[in-house]
Order: structure tokens, then C-alpha cells, then sequence
């Protein structure tokens, strides 16, 4: 048994040499879509989703971040860009920086207390 991205696990699964149980993500992938999620299969609430996002120093200026982020999320937008995304198993998606920091910053604090919660500690 093991995890992987969607995209590098379908087209294994497609050739008959992986079986998917469940995806992790709180909706089905839309290259798996008769793969049920965890949360289908009965963990209520089970939502583990893998994202992807570009990230600048501390001290960049904010006109740069700004700039940066219109940059990319107009090439996110661009069709042909988000049908090789979705070909890949991503779905494209953008959201401005304060957006992304909060999401950041949710994961952050949701793996501190899982973490702390079943005592993991790296020695």
C-alpha cells in the first residue's frame, strides 16, 4: 500500500499495475473520477490535498509580490495552460498572496496539532 500524486499514480493505474482505493483530496479527481474519496469511504471529515504555489524572500516588495502573482495568475487563466494542468491531474487554481499565506498558515497550524497530538517529534 503506499500514496502518491494522482498524476503519477494514474497512468500506473490505467496500465492495471496499481489499484486505487481512495484519493485523498476532498473531491474526486477528474483523472480517477469512479476513485471515491477517503471521506466517501467513511473517514468523515478526511481531506489531505496537495498544492502547489510560488513563494518569494520575506523582504521582497510588496509591488514585486504583486506583480509576481498577477504574472502567474494571468498565465494560470490561459486555457491551453489549464488543460495541461488538468491532463496532469491538477486543477489550476490562483488566489492572492494574503490568500495563499492564510492556506499556508491553516496547514501549518493543523500539522502542528496533528503532530503534537500523536507525540511525532523528529530526533
Amino acid at each position: 500500500m503506499g500514496s502518491g500524486t494522482a498524476s503519477s499514480a494514474a497512468p500506473l493505474i490505467a496500465a492495471g499495475k496499481l489499484r486505487a482505493l481512495a484519493v485523498t483530496s476532498p473531491a474526486r479527481s477528474p483523472l480517477m473520477p469512479t476513485v471515491p474519496t477517503v471521506a466517501e469511504q467513511g473517514v468523515a471529515g478526511y481531506a489531505l490535498d496537495q498544492w502547489h504555489g510560488l513563494l518569494t524572500p520575506a523582504a521582497t516588495p510588496p509591488a514585486v509580490v504583486d506583480k509576481l502573482n498577477a504574472a502567474v495568475a494571468k498565465i494560470v487563466r490561459n486555457p491551453e495552460v489549464q488543460a495541461s494542468l488538468r491532463d496532469q491531474g491538477f486543477t489550476p487554481a490562483s488566489s492572492t498572496p494574503r490568500e495563499f499565506q492564510t492556506m499556508i498558515n491553516a496547514d501549518i497550524d493543523r500539522y502542528t496539532a496533528l503532530t503534537e497530538s500523536i507525540g511525532l517529534r523528529a530526533d
